[in-house]
């Protein structure tokens, strides 16, 4: 975003437009990093007999199917997160 905002240019509404949809895709990037290292974190901890934290500081020792079921939700989070991107990105470049 620093690069965007220090380019010289006058700031009509199609660029405030553009400004927020970019802004709201390094979110959704951010977001989905974010659910793909909590997905591989659970797989690893669980590989290696760890607990995980799943919220609110609970902490638990999960067999590999609960393992796998926690990741499927990050990753299903992370489908949904990119959907919503590729939309956000195409209405921006027609902007």
């Amino acid at each position: 975003m620093g690069t965007l905002n220090a380019q010289p240019m006058y700031h009509s509404p199609d660029i405030r437009a553009v400004y927020s949809r970019v802004r709201q895709l390094a979110h959704l990037a951010t977001d989905t990093a974010d659910h793909l290292f909590d997905a591989v974190g659970i797989l690893n901890h669980t590989r290696d007999g760890l607990p995980v934290e799943l919220g609110d500081d609970f902490l638990a020792v999960l067999s590999e199917h609960e393992a796998l079921q926690e990741a499927g939700r990050r990753f299903t989070l992370v489908m949904h997160l990119t959907v919503l991107g590729a939309s956000d990105a195409s209405a921006a470049a027609e902007l």
